[in-house]
C-alpha cells in the first residue's frame, strides 16, 4: 500500500504540474487581453 501511495502521489503531482504549466502559459499569452477594461 505504501508503494502505491507514493506512485499515486507522484502521478497526480506530475499531472497537476502539466495542467498548471499549460494554464499559466495560456494566461501569460493572453495577459494583455485580460487586463483590458470590460466593454460597456
Amino acid at each position: 500500500m505504501a508503494a502505491a501511495k507514493e506512485e499515486t502521489v507522484n502521478y497526480f503531482t506530475k499531472q497537476y504540474r502539466a495542467m498548471l504549466e499549460e494554464n499559466m502559459d495560456d494566461y501569460i499569452g493572453k495577459f494583455s487581453e485580460y487586463m483590458q477594461p470590460p466593454e460597456a
